[in-house]
């Protein structure tokens, strides 16, 4: 009988339950559990409860990260401290790999899993800067899985190898969604049931470019006065987003409802899911859009080819000027049958490839193949001086 694998989740992060960690709690929570068995190190409150919830031991620290703009003060003591608590918790728990989530907690991890002699992965959610990967050491990290394919360019630009990256995108639990009925997001808003409703989500920020969207939106209501937009999501920029809504006129079709608990809910009610990307580096949002039957619209940037193809289950436009974005919203409202086609499709599409359960045995096989290899990936210190090149190019441009 094969002997059951003890792996520590290690999380810094203190931001509530943003996507990353239910990432990783839906990762901890459907791990074979003949096989491996979870231990969790974080500094987040209400990861560290929701966890202990599913029965996960779990460790509450506060966790300190060096070289970051949140820093105050260096406080090396402390950091080589919880090299030593990680240490501690290795040998206590007879873990068999560490699995970083996000990339701060790399910076002590690699040191205590290298000096322990445990093979370690890191999982990136997102892109991070060539300065962040200094910092952070992400050469030292023995693997390394990014949730899109742009991520792992952006490493590989830092000359992280490639044979050490895999990708995976991060699952979605379709399970937990579809425990909640939807919401009557029309009658909610209070505007007619033949009313066409676009949903955007996620934070209000200028990478989202919802600024873009109410421009096109504001070309679209000349011609259909019965289009509104749904806007899930809070962010930096909403107050300036609802003073644009404004001055175009468009207070009466534009509906913000800031962050909502299970979005699931609301975009279940909706027609079309339009993306404004400026940047994506990896569009979870648009696979959420897809398990909520949604035709889709977005822009052909980043990770978003990766989940729609164009005409097959959703429709890319030219990430240049409004006119391609006005067209494409206007292609799903004129074409109701072509719209509800490539909305099934998407839903399909995601429910073979990114669901919890799909991402979670890629992962483990992972594992398996990280636990019995003989020679573990060896880093010299000067690789991980490697993103200097970056940064210094990025300076003299």
């Amino acid at each position: 009988m094969t002997k059951q694998k003890n792996i520590l989740f290690v999380h810094y992060g203190n931001e509530n339950m943003r996507s990353s960690e239910q990432s990783l709690l839906d990762l901890m929570t459907s791990l074979d559990s003949r096989r491996f068995r979870p231990f969790l190190w974080t500094n987040n409150p209400d990861l560290h409860a929701h966890a202990q919830n599913q029965t996960i031991h779990s460790q509450l620290d506060e966790l300190n990260v060096l070289f970051t703009q949140a820093t105050s003060r260096l406080n090396l003591m402390a950091w080589r401290k919880q090299i030593r608590a990680a240490h501690t918790y290795i040998e206590d728990a007879d873990i068999d790999l560490v699995h970083v989530n996000g990339g701060e907690a790399c910076q002590w991890m690699s040191i205590a899993a290298k000096s322990r002699n445990i093979p370690m992965v890191t999982q990136l959610h997102r892109d991070y800067s060539s300065r962040e990967t200094l910092a952070y050491g992400f050469h030292f990290s023995p693997r390394v899985i990014t949730a899109s394919r742009p991520i792992a360019r952006a490493l590989m630009a830092d000359c992280y190898p490639l044979q050490r990256l895999c990708v995976v995108p991060s699952g979605i639990n379709v399970h937990r969604l579809n425990q909640h009925a939807p919401i009557d997001a029309k009658g909610h808003l209070g505007i007619p049931m033949k009313s066409f409703l676009f949903a955007t989500s996620g934070s209000l920020n200028h990478t989202r470019g919802v600024d873009r969207v109410l421009s096109a939106l504001r070309h679209l209501t000349l011609e259909y006065p019965h289009v509104h937009l749904l806007v899930l999501g809070d962010g930096p920029a909403r107050r300036q987003l609802e003073l644009m809504a404004e001055h175009m006129h468009l207070t009466e079709h534009v509906h913000f409802v800031g962050n909502q608990h299970n979005t699931h809910r609301w975009l279940q009610c909706a027609n079309a899911y339009i993306s404004g990307a400026r940047h994506a580096p990896y569009a979870k949002d648009l696979a959420y859009a897809s398990l909520a039957e949604l035709a889709i619209v977005a822009p052909c940037e980043g990770s978003i080819p990766e989940i729609i193809k164009h005409k097959k289950n959703g429709l890319l436009y030219k990430n240049a000027g409004i006119g391609p974005m006005v067209k494409a919203m206007r292609a799903i409202i004129q074409n109701p049958t072509f719209s509800k086609a490539i909305a099934v499709r998407a839903k399909a599409h995601v429910l073979t490839h990114y669901t919890t359960a799909h991402t979670t045995r890629r992962i483990e096989h992972l594992y398996q193949k990280m636990t019995t290899e003989p020679v573990r990936p060896q880093t010299p210190w000067w690789r991980g001086l490697s993103p200097l090149k970056s940064m210094l190019t990025e300076r003299v441009a």
